[in-house]
């Protein structure tokens, strides 16, 4: 497991949480994380590449939070990803959504 997907994993497993991946495909990974016997959430981590990047909005109406996940190793694409995410911020369905 590599890239974004590990970020969840590690900060579950940091906080003592249980998340479990419930679907993997190349565009989508379906993770479900367990925050008490009651209480969860599902995370959708979507692909960044850009020809998948316009199914990002079909997410935005439905979703309460969005985790913005950048390599910074990757010195050519932090402008993509500025614009990306300048563009991501304009959309109506998610002016009013939390972003980390």
């Amino acid at each position: 497991m590599v890239g974004k997907k590990i970020l969840y994993f590690q900060c579950a497993k940091f906080y003592n949480l249980h998340a479990v991946l419930v679907y993997e495909n190349i565009l989508i990974d379906f993770i479900f994380i367990l925050l008490d016997r009651n209480v969860g959430f599902t995370a959708f981590d979507m692909s960044g590449q850009g020809r998948y990047r316009n199914l990002w909005e079909h997410y935005y109406k439905e979703c309460q939070g969005i985790v913005f996940v950048v390599d910074s190793s990757d010195k050519l694409r932090m402008v993509v990803a500025k614009d990306e995410l300048d563009m991501l911020l304009q959309h109506p369905d998610i002016r009013l959504k939390m972003l980390i």
